[in-house]
């Protein structure tokens, strides 16, 4: 057993939903092997998954859209007061806030912190006044810390184009990696039914559901016995009203929201994700895990899930004609090929983004950091 064991980590985050989706194998090893695990985030039904693991949560308000002012302040306060209260060894951060805020009280307080990027989001994607303050939080803060994971080439090439990270500072990994028995191979649907095409997000433009809505109002109009499955939830109602309206017109079928995408996922025959930006897309990987083919943006955090033409299809995002072109040339596809193409994604997935893997280089960072 190693000397760094039994230390008191203090993980920081925006919603314990996606921590637990994506970090909680790693959560447990560190219980397991002896360390205390505190995690900072809003109360949730998914705090629980956590308490009955050992872990100690810590209701921490957060506003997790845009960057202001006042909240953000008292997000940093609430921070500092966190850390003068646990007494971590270490701090662990994931999102932007967290990354930014979390990570300045850490480095003001003297205690190590490792941040990871799992995603620029739409403050850095658009340029202005609000993403050169960004840039200048990240570069500022991110100097003093003795490593930062990224999930994509090439946010870890701009971080370190723009002197935000240091290249020894930056180490890639696999996203949060896919773990491989939970998300086991579906069997694939059966010959003669109708293609289902599924998108699996947040309801938001910068995802490209504004792009699918419409790739499949074109595509029914041909074929129409081909279904377009939305499933996940909205914070912009404009964009969920004019999913539930099209869904009453039998255009696509909204399905809401669900915390077990795995059955959605067995009914496809392929997942669409023609997302804007992405740290690595989560669902790709699941659906690829299982055996489904992926249509996707060719953008850092979705090109890396899939090779084109062998495990699925790629589409340039903001672009509804590139997608009904990949989507008409997965309806060109035998049964067969669908399924082989699908099989190959599973392969792929298994040799390249196994959670273990991901994991295993996150334990040795933080017994590095903790010394």
């Amino acid at each position: 057993m190693s000397e760094n064991l039994s230390k008191k980590i203090l993980v920081l985050c925006n919603q314990s939903r996606i921590l637990y989706l994506t970090r909680f194998e790693l959560i447990k090893t560190l219980l397991d092997r002896g360390d205390t695990v505190l995690i900072s985030a809003p109360k949730s039904p998914y705090s629980a998954p956590f308490e009955e693991a050992g872990c100690r949560m810590v209701d921490t308000p957060l506003d997790r859209r845009g960057l202001t002012p006042w909240s953000d302040f008292k997000l940093r306060g609430a921070y500092t007061k966190i850390l003068a209260e646990v007494g971590p060894d270490l701090v662990l951060t994931f999102t932007i806030k967290p990354n930014i805020y979390g990570v300045r009280a850490a480095v003001g307080a003297g205690i190590p912190a490792i941040p990871t990027i799992t995603g620029l989001g739409t403050s850095i994607q658009r340029r202005g006044f609000l993403q050169k303050l960004v840039f200048h939080l990240y570069r500022s803060t991110f100097r003093h810390v003795p490593a930062v994971f990224f999930q994509n080439t090439a946010n870890m090439e701009l971080f370190r184009l723009l002197g935000m990270v240091r290249p020894e500072q930056a180490i890639l990994v696999a996203g949060s990696g896919v773990n491989l028995e939970k998300n086991a191979v579906q069997p694939y649907p059966g010959p003669g039914e109708p293609v289902r095409f599924l998108f699996i997000g947040r309801l938001m433009e910068e995802k490209g559901i504004n792009e699918y809505i419409e790739a499949a109002q074109r595509m029914r109009a041909v074929h129409p016995e081909v279904r377009f499955g939305v499933l996940g939830y909205s914070e912009e109602s404009d964009i969920l009203g004019r999913v539930k309206d099209l869904s009453e017109k039998g255009v696509i079928d909204y399905y809401g929201y669900a915390d077990d995408v795995r059955p959605y996922i067995a009914q496809a025959h392929a997942v669409v994700l023609p997302s804007w930006h992405e740290g690595m897309a989560n669902t790709l990987l699941e659906a690829a895990a299982a055996g489904r083919p992926v249509i996707a943006s060719v953008i850092s955090g979705c090109a890396e899930t899939f090779s084109e033409g062998g495990t699925g299809f790629g589409c340039r995002p903001r672009d509804v004609n590139s997608l009904f072109r990949a989507l008409t040339r997965f309806l060109a596809l035998s049964h067969e090929e669908r399924e082989r193409m699908g099989a190959a994604g599973r392969t792929k997935i298994g040799h390249e983004f196994d959670r273990r893997k991901v994991n295993e280089t996150y334990l040795e960072e933080i017994d590095r950091a903790l010394g």
